[in-house]
């Protein structure tokens, strides 16, 4: 919070309340807005009376949300808006490291404050020595569940810091069954600003298949030259077209369903990687099975240490989450203990489970039928 005066603080942390009209927060009020500027609250009152004589806001009582008594409440006037909008441009412009577990980047205080869904005020009080805003110090915010997408939330942030960084390139890894696709949409929903091009793959794609969609994508009506060159089977000529029609596009390629695929298409990718790494801008998720082997990985480790390349691998949810999604709160802790070192925490098995569905779970998992009737009346087990 350096280089910013108590008063100065407090305005920007009360700009972001000058559009309630009613539900008044307890964040206006003096105790409030010591806890979020994070100074003493016994400060508060001096910088309230000099900021009312200055005309940058005026105080009323009101009643506090869903509290029975009205306190003292503090809004910005037209005056104090100016001042707290013109603070907020200067201090959105400043640049300050971001230390997350993916390493460090350097983000201005609105970037970080849209990455993080956190007001400019808890930025910067969340900044240590030297401008660090250190992750590890903040909690993700849940995410609305979208489908049978539960919670995620470590995972959530990990791909928005991987969006904001400079790695173009990242492989997320999951077993089947852990809503690896309904997870990157539920990420994409939030990528605000960037052209999204989505490709399911199959067994029996080759590069033409796989690099022709994308090609009219990046290049559109302009694409005639470049679709001639994939044509003619001229592979680098391809490549180096699809660079300039991605060069200044903020675009994000998905390719969902990654697994045994063949030499050329591994090879289609690992050139995409490091085509991407040259012109800095396009980015691409890749999603593939936790099982994809060795052989059909399109990057080495090498790639990961050079920074072209991040990975993710998602996990089975944990037990507090698979009850959630189990949808039965009452269920007895033995008997959900029981459905989660069967199922290890895997959403689709937990939804068949939650629904009923013996025949499709014992098609698509390796529960013998024992198991599925115990699974099913541990179900309907409730305290």
């Amino acid at each position: 919070m350096a280089n910013l005066t108590v008063n100065d603080r407090m305005l920007v942390h009360l700009f972001d309340y000058r559009k309630i009209q009613t539900d008044f927060p307890p964040d206006i009020t003096q105790a409030g807005i010591a806890t979020s500027v994070g100074i003493r609250r016994s400060h508060i009152p001096r910088s309230v009376k000099k900021l009312m004589e200055e005309g940058a806001i005026e105080e009323r009582r009101e009643r506090v949300h869903e509290a029975g008594r009205r306190l003292k409440m503090y809004f910005l006037t037209e005056k104090g808006y100016r001042r707290a909008a013109n603070i907020r441009k200067q201090i959105g412009r400043r640049r300050i490291t971001v230390r997350s577990s993916s390493g460090e980047t350097e983000l201005s205080v609105s970037e970080a404050s849209r990455l993080y869904e956190m007001s400019f005020t808890a930025v910067l009080k969340n900044l240590g020595p030297e401008d660090v805003f250190d992750t590890s110090r903040i909690l993700p915010k849940a995410v609305p569940g979208k489908g049978e997408f539960v919670n995620r939330q470590a995972e959530l942030l990990q791909m928005r810091e991987w969006l904001a960084g400079k790695t173009p390139v990242l492989a997320l890894y999951g077993h089947f069954g852990y809503g690896k696709s309904s997870f990157v949409r539920t990420f994409l929903d939030a990528a605000e600003g960037w052209r999204v091009f989505w490709s399911d793959l199959s067994e029996d794609d080759d590069a033409t298949d796989v690099l022709k969609p994308l090609v009219h994508f990046a290049s559109g009506k302009r694409g005639s030259s470049v679709r001639k060159l994939l044509e003619e089977g001229n592979f680098d000529g391809t490549m180096t077209a699809l660079g300039r029609e991605l060069r200044d596009s903020s675009s994000l390629l998905v390719f969902d369903n990654y697994s045994i695929v063949g030499e050329d298409l591994v090879d289609a990718f690992n050139a995409l990687a490091h085509l991407l790494s040259r012109i800095k801008k396009a980015k691409m998720i890749v999603v593939a099975q936790e099982a994809t082997p060795a052989y059909c990985r399109f990057y080495d480790r090498k790639m990961v240490e050079g920074g072209i390349v991040d990975e993710i691998h998602l996990k089975g949810l944990s037990q507090e989450d698979s009850k959630l999604l189990l949808g039965n709160p009452g269920i007895e802790e033995d008997a959900m203990r029981r459905i989660y070192l069967l199922t290890k925490g895997n959403p689709l098995f937990l939804t068949l489970i939650r629904e009923g569905n013996t025949e499709e779970l014992k098609e698509k998992s390796r529960f013998t039928t024992p198991e599925i009737q115990l699974l099913m009346f541990s179900k309907t087990v409730e305290g």
